[in-house]
């Protein structure tokens, strides 16, 4: 009686914890925009050649935007997200100063297939979701590219870095870190927890209904923004962004954002890898970023011998669309420079 009194106990002060503060769910001022994008015709948002590819045991599904004879761009998407999540806004302006571009569903994720087999001994590891890219760029012929990759994604894409560096002309990280799980940096904060803890208890994830996918996806964007309004441009492109992927049957395995966790987890730090790295590389970092802290940001760039860091005051982990022209403009300018230094 008295065990079960004493778990009572801490079950019930968990949970005045969890929802003592914070942010619950999307601020009211979404939810004109959801249903607007909802009453319209649904968009295509593929703006390329799309195929898939067999790699590693899995279908890989990608998107080719541009011609491949042109300097190409991969891009790495993110925890639990497809590959539609990469804005055509930040598309745009890169093809607009001649860059090919490619983004592509992560196993499990989207037009990609999912690990029948997935077990936590023998779960995958960021070191073969690298190998699933390098397989797509072996599948389409690239001897050299660029990789830019975010939060989850750029750790996917130091990794590619790191085994395939004859491959990579210039790596781009943002709000990202070279070991999540770093006992000397922050890793999860008491906001995070608790917001993490809400979003499991009350939200969850529900490939079904479409209305209560787009809630869920914004209310946790809610809380990747500290709770700041959310922009319009933003609401909007997820909304268009699942609501496409729902009526095209791109979906997700419900337990992915486990498994990639997971594979976090057992790839370890990147830190002494990285510090041989010669490859020329951008870092963005929110200086608001309450997922993955400002400090691994600055880290990856103490650690990198050929980097340069950019801090965004004000971004968060999830950025606005001035922040994505912001950082496209950088990285377009920054590959030129490397052309016009290789050009000399």
């Amino acid at each position: 009686m008295k065990k079960r009194y004493v778990l009572l106990s801490v079950v019930s002060a968990l949970f005045i914890w969890i929802f003592s503060s914070g942010h619950h769910s999307a601020p009211e001022s979404v939810y004109p925009i959801i249903e607007d994008v909802l009453d319209k015709e649904i968009e295509n948002l593929h703006i390329g050649d799309t195929a898939s590819v067999s790699c590693n045991g899995f279908d890989i599904w990608y998107e080719v935007i541009g011609d491949l004879n042109q300097p190409t761009m991969m891009l790495f998407c993110g925890l639990g997200t497809s590959a539609t999540i990469w804005p055509n806004y930040l598309i745009d302006s890169l093809r607009k100063e001649g860059f090919t571009i490619i983004r592509f569903d992560h196993r499990e994720i989207g037009h990609s297939s999912w690990d029948k087999d997935w077990g936590f001994f023998n779960a995958y590891t960021l070191d073969d979701m690298a190998s699933d890219a390098n397989c797509l760029s072996n599948h389409l012929g690239l001897e050299s590219l660029h990789i830019v990759g975010i939060s989850m994604g750029g750790m996917v894409a130091q990794e590619f870095a790191i085994d395939y560096p004859e491959k990579v002309k210039s790596l781009t990280i943002i709000n990202s870190t070279a070991h999540l799980f770093s006992k000397e940096l922050t890793t999860f904060s008491p906001y995070i927890a608790k917001g993490i803890g809400r979003f499991a208890l009350t939200k969850g994830w529900d490939n079904k209904h479409l209305d209560k996918r787009i809630d869920a996806q914004l209310s946790l964007f809610t809380l990747l923004k500290r709770g700041d309004e959310m922009p319009e441009q933003t609401v909007e492109w997820v909304s268009k962004t699942l609501k496409f992927d729902h009526e095209t049957g791109r979906i997700r395995n419900p337990k992915v954002k486990y498994h990639q966790i997971v594979a976090m987890w057992k790839s370890g730090s990147r830190e002494a890898a990285l510090a041989k790295l010669e490859i020329p590389t951008l870092i963005f970092h929110g200086v608001r970023d309450p997922l993955i802290e400002f400090e691994h940001g600055e880290r990856l760039f103490e650690i990198m011998p050929n980097a340069q860091f950019y801090p965004i005051e004000q971004m968060t982990h999830i950025p606005t669309k001035e922040e994505f022209t912001f950082m496209g403009d950088r990285i377009s300018c920054f590959v030129e420079g490397l052309y016009s230094l290789s050009n000399q």
